[in-house]
């Protein structure tokens, strides 16, 4: 991956800007995401995530409807770390868990991808 990556590098990345805090929220499938306060809420409920979570749903809704290969992700939206063969998968299956319903969904063979319902 090269450089090392920090949090807020990771996220201006993301958001395509170099202030984040320019953005208030973005929405998708009735989340929330304050991006100046990074607190995401989901059904008027605040869903505590860890920051690979917080990363990881940013990115998916920046870039919804599309199919999002491992390396895109890895790219994309990670910040330096151990990533194992299903590092993805659990990070994935924390996020649906959390938010009580399945919107990154598996594309077998290509990838991952946010399904706005």
């Amino acid at each position: 991956m090269g450089d090392i990556k920090t949090f807020s590098s990771v996220e201006k990345s993301i958001l395509g800007v170099t202030n984040v805090r320019k953005h208030e929220n973005i929405e998708s499938n009735g989340i929330i995401i304050n991006v100046k306060n990074r607190r995401v809420y989901f059904k008027n409920k605040e869903i505590i995530l860890a920051t690979q979570e917080y990363l990881l749903l940013l990115y998916f809704i920046k870039n919804k409807n599309e199919v999002l290969t491992r390396d895109e992700i890895l790219e994309g939206a990670w910040v330096n770390g151990f990533v194992g063969d299903r590092t993805i998968d659990a990070h994935r299956c924390h996020l649906n868990r959390k938010l009580g319903a399945t919107f990154i969904e598996t594309k077998r063979g290509f990838g991952y991808q946010w399904v706005e319902k």
